[in-house]
């Protein structure tokens, strides 16, 4: 069956700012055609945005079940991204596991735990979710804040998509700040209720 092991890392720094003599913090467009620096191609500034370090292993152990474990050290520049708190240096650790059932149902299951002594602390992460050939798919999960304010955030989703038509309805409760689906992030107030949705894809 064999075993894939995967190394990955990202450093995102800041550019580095040679301010020139001429430019005026009050009127930033003084130095025209810059933002009031210069700055030399491959030299990063001083200051930290994003990094992390991440190493995962695939292993299937039978033709129905497939295991994924990752670790992953990152540090998150919650000043420069968010407005609030500082760095945010984290451990997390994953495991993933995905059982087909038959040719038309698959069952993953996935549990996550994210462990820091910055922002809220700890937290903890599990989903189960089951797909139904062609079209459905049915979601249960809950993220839990195990560090400062032992709060659940609770989801059950039913998706239903026919060719480039989907449609997502559930319950549950949204924490605020950034939340991200399909490769795009907003920024998102806290909620508690229904929710719907209808993508389109072309």
């Amino acid at each position: 069956m064999g075993t894939t092991v995967k190394l990955n890392a990202s450093h995102i720094r800041s550019i580095d700012k040679q301010y020139v003599e001429e430019y005026n913090p009050q009127n930033p467009s003084s130095v025209m055609g810059t933002d009031g620096y210069k700055s030399a191609f491959f030299k990063m500034g001083d200051e930290l945005y994003y990094q992390d370090i991440n190493i995962s292993i695939d292993k299937k152990f039978t033709k129905d079940f497939k295991l994924n474990l990752m670790y992953m050290n990152q540090q998150f520049n919650q000043w420069v991204i968010q407005g609030h708190y500082d760095m945010v240096r984290s451990n997390i650790f994953i495991a993933e596991g995905k059982y087909q059932i038959n040719k038309k149902l698959t069952l993953r299951s996935e549990l996550q735990y994210l462990a820091t002594k910055d922002d809220d602390g700890d937290w903890l992460y599990g989903l189960v979710e089951l797909s139904i050939l062609p079209s459905f798919m049915i979601t249960v999960s809950d993220m839990y804040n195990v560090g400062k304010t032992n709060l659940h955030y609770y989801k059950a989703l039913v998706t239903y998509s026919y060719k480039s038509h989907l449609v997502q309805f559930g319950y549950g409760r949204t924490r605020a700040g950034y939340d991200c689906s399909g490769g795009v992030c907003r920024v998102v107030p806290a909620s508690k209720g229904f929710q719907l949705s209808y993508n389109y894809n072309f």
